[in-house]
This record gives structure tokens, C-alpha cells and sequence, in this order.
């Protein structure tokens, strides 16, 4: 079996991992969020009120960017 294929109709490449193929896919840049003014609020009141809520959030969002650069 070929390591890695591209279909020229729909401009997808797939590489082989054990017996599957899977999607070469790749990630957007994060870009700037623009909050409004709740977004604001709501920022600022977990920042004073629920700080687990956001360390666990950052948390999350780290360890799943390392397990993506990792593979």
C-alpha cells in the first residue's frame, strides 16, 4: 500500500498510519477575537470569580496544542 495518496478532484492528501489512511489536514492561526462589551464583562467575572474555570480552559487548550505538535 502506498504511504501517502492525493485525490486530484477534491485536492485531499491521506498518509497511511498502521492500516488507516487519515486526512492531512492542517490547523487556521488563531486570530484576534474581538469580545464586544459582555464579552467583556463576562471575561472580567471570571477572571474575579470563577479563576479554575479558566486555568482548567488553558489547561485543556495547551495539552491538546502539545498532543497536535506531538503527533
Amino acid at each position: 500500500m502506498e504511504k501517502h495518496i492525493y485525490d486530484d478532484k477534491n485536492g485531499l492528501g491521506c498518509t497511511l498510519y498502521g492500516d488507516y489512511y487519515l486526512p492531512d489536514l492542517e490547523l487556521m492561526e488563531d486570530e484576534e477575537i474581538c469580545y464586544g462589551k459582555y464579552g467583556m464583562l463576562w471575561k472580567t467575572y471570571l477572571k474575579e470569580h470563577r479563576r479554575h474555570q479558566i486555568i482548567s480552559y488553558v489547561f485543556r487548550k495547551t495539552r491538546s496544542l502539545q498532543y497536535r505538535n506531538w503527533n
